[in-house]
Formats: C-alpha cells, sequence, structure tokens
C-alpha cells in the first residue's frame, strides 16, 4: 500500500496502513541522545528555533495560546546555538530542566563586552524571563503557572520575540531573514511562501524581514 493512495476520510484503509507498516518496523528508533557534547553547528541549532519561531508567531498571531511553549523554546535553542558559538563542547545538562535563566546567565558569563552589552541588557533579559514559565504552562493543565500573571496582549506577544531574533542573529553573525523560500537558512520553512496568509502573518510588523 502506498501513503499517496490514502483517502484522508476512509478509517479502515488508513488504520490497515498503520498496521502494515507496523508489521515492516516503518517507525523511527529510540536513540541515545548525547547531551555532553553536540554535534550540531550553532547554525543548525538557529535553524531550529528558527522553526519554532515562525509556528509561534503564526499561532500568535492567530490567538492560540500553544505559542508561548513555541517561543519559550525557541530562545532556549537560540541562547544554546550562542553557547555552541563560543565554545566547542558545552554540557547542557547542568543548566537545568529547560531553564532560559542559567542559559543567558553562562551565554553572558562567556561572552565578550560588545556582545555581553546587548546580552545583559533588560530588553533581552525581560524576553527571557517573560517566558521562561512557558515549557510546562500551556503543555499541561494542571501547570501553577495562570496566563494573566506573566502574559499581555496577544497578538502583541509576537513583537518581543522579533526583537530577541533579530538581537541573536546579529550576535551569531547570521544574516537577516529575507523574503525568499529559504528564509535565509535552510528550506524547512519553504511551504509557507506559498501560503500568502502565513506569509502575511510573518512579516507583520517584523523587523526580521528585509
Amino acid at each position: 500500500m502506498d501513503i499517496e493512495d490514502l483517502d484522508s476520510n476512509d478509517y479502515h484503509v488508513i488504520k490497515k496502513f498503520c498496521e502494515e507498516s507496523f508489521d515492516l518496523n516503518q517507525y523511527p528508533r529510540k536513540y541515545k541522545k548525547d547531551l555532553s557534547s553536540s554535534k550540531a553547528s550553532f547554525a543548525e541549532y538557529a535553524e531550529k528555533g528558527t522553526d519554532l519561531y515562525f509556528t509561534g508567531r503564526i499561532l500568535c498571531r492567530m490567538g492560540v495560546q500553544f505559542f508561548l511553549f513555541l517561543f519559550q523554546q525557541t530562545i532556549e535553542i537560540y541562547l544554546k546555538a550562542f553557547l555552541i558559538f563560543k565554545s566547542d563542547s558545552i554540557d547542557f545538562k547542568k543548566f537545568g530542566h529547560h531553564d532560559l535563566r542559567k542559559l543567558l546567565d553562562e551565554c553572558i558569563k562567556i561572552s565578550a563586552d560588545t556582545e555581553k552589552a546587548v546580552l545583559d541588557s533588560k530588553h533581552i533579559k525581560f524576553v527571557v524571563y517573560k517566558f521562561d514559565p512557558f515549557n510546562e504552562f500551556s503543555r499541561y493543565p494542571e501547570s501553577r503557572h495562570r496566563p494573566g500573571e506573566v502574559m499581555l496582549l496577544m497578538p502583541e506577544e509576537r513583537a518581543f520575540l522579533d526583537i530577541f531574533i533579530f538581537e541573536m542573529r546579529k550576535l551569531l553573525g547570521l544574516p537577516q531573514i529575507k523574503d525568499a523560500r529559504d528564509f535565509g537558512l535552510g528550506s524547512s520553512n519553504g511551504f509557507v511562501i506559498d501560503n500568502p496568509v502565513l506569509l502575511q502573518f510573518l512579516k507583520e510588523k517584523n523587523i526580521n524581514f528585509v
């Protein structure tokens, strides 16, 4: 059976495809992630962070609250990209469980004076501190963090990540995001170009597009 032949409304066909795929072991294998020394380049980390940023900004513009988690993840991955940029080997485990403040403190610690002026600025700290709680909030209903305590109004929230991405890409020596299919990095977001609504959500009042 070929996946292209499936009708998304045909329950029995999809069920049969899943069963056949399971018998053929056609699913990802588990693996042990090595967190002690990343082999990925800082640019590859930034690209993943940009994927999350794009998705989060679109959801933010739509008023879907899950954008908060995606923004938190964006910040985390961009800060890790900076740590890789500055060091050959980083043990991410020592920073705790998705602790943005610890990651930022380490970035400041190993940064040069010009970099420190940006990372230790109040506007960058505000963004990091603001989204730090949202690794759990918006994913779990029992989270103790209530949106009214740390949120402003959607969709204005997107502006905070716009400025964070703008500053971090300058520190990493990455180009501004271009209005092209590759968005200045990889091709994983090329589909957005073909959707004028999504593209508008990305570009609207966004300092990152040139």
